[in-house]
């Protein structure tokens, strides 16, 4: 038995396996489950999505490469860790 949750599907495994008999009232009964762990996924999703763009606008705010700031090689001073 597999639980997609990206998919929102429920099937078995391999094509050598039966249908399950009951199937219907097994996706009855999980259902609930299916849907609390969808909307899970899908606030992470747009957690790590706000927590990114957050992190872009840090790093233009900074003057990081993301906001023209320029990349190592462009007549920068390296320290070496000296």
């Amino acid at each position: 038995m597999r639980v997609n949750v990206y998919k929102d599907q429920v099937k078995n495994a391999g094509a050598s396996l039966p249908a399950l008999p009951g199937i219907k009232e097994l996706a009855a009964k999980i259902g609930h489950h299916h849907a609390v762990l969808r909307k899970l996924v899908v606030e992470q999703q747009q957690a790590a999505a706000r927590q990114q763009a957050a992190q872009q606008r840090l790093g233009q705010g900074l003057g990081g490469p993301a906001a023209g700031g320029g990349a190592a090689g462009e007549d920068e001073w390296v320290d070496g860790g000296r």
